[in-house]
């Protein structure tokens, strides 16, 4: 069986069982849950500008499950079990780095904590950037590299950290920032989301000779994409 579906099943296991005991000990403790997990479904279905509600939902459902035993033990093994597939990947933790794209076919480990900068060889040739990670600042030196005048694109998922992204002039951009609390600076336009996402382009997107895709997604962090 693997990793991840033994952790699902004992999650599954354990849920389902505080989940009875919840409901046989106090019935309205358990009507009083389920109606909470309810508005934390409509909270995501609706758009919503304040997310007091939905911490507010995260504590009371956080103190429902931890005064039941399977709850609690439902949560030291999610923390555990996170820790433990996490720790090998944390070699770098802390440190900041300098990447430097390998050539085609050459694996490049993940790294998830730390912070990051791309392209600072002077000349050197784009490539497409795809990354994971947990937690750090990214910076990404666009007016150091050579771009191509096909689509260039940069994807990068994280949980916690800013993203700073320098932009030659002539170069046109289409931005897309999807996340829980941050704020968004466009060259000079700035933008508060709050559980939002955010698509923006450059007025000569289309008729520009060169141009690059900006896909970020975060929980908590900041962009900015400055010209210089």
């Amino acid at each position: 069986m693997r990793k991840i579906h033994f952790f699902v099943l004992v999650e599954l296991i354990l849920l389902t069982l505080a989940f009875l005991t919840m409901f046989s000990d106090d019935v309205t403790r358990g009507i009083w849950f389920l109606i909470l997990c309810l508005l934390l479904y409509h909270y995501y279905r609706v758009d919503s500008q304040s997310n007091l509600l939905v911490v507010a939902l995260f504590l009371f459902l956080f103190l429902a499950m931890s005064i039941n035993p399977f709850g609690m033990a439902a949560i030291v093994f999610a923390i555990v079990y996170g820790f433990s597939a996490m720790l090998p990947y944390l070699y770098r933790e802390h440190r900041s780095q300098s990447i430097l794209l390998e050539m085609p076919g050459d694996k490049t480990r993940n790294t998830w904590i730390g912070d990051l900068s791309y392209f600072l060889g002077e000349g050197q040739a784009f490539e497409d950037l795809n990354l994971t990670r947990f937690s750090g600042n990214d910076i990404i030196y666009l007016d150091e590299v050579v771009l191509g005048f096909d689509s260039n694109l940069i994807i990068i998922q994280k949980a916690v950290g800013n993203t700073t992204v320098y932009i030659p002039i002539d170069v046109a951009v289409d931005l897309s920032v999807n996340t829980l609390y941050g704020d968004v600076r466009f060259f000079d336009d700035y933008y508060n989301l709050r559980n939002e996402r955010l698509r923006i382009k450059s007025p000569n997107l289309d008729k520009a000779n060169r141009s690059v895709k900006l896909v970020f997604t975060n929980l908590l962090g900041n962009v900015e994409v400055i010209r210089r």
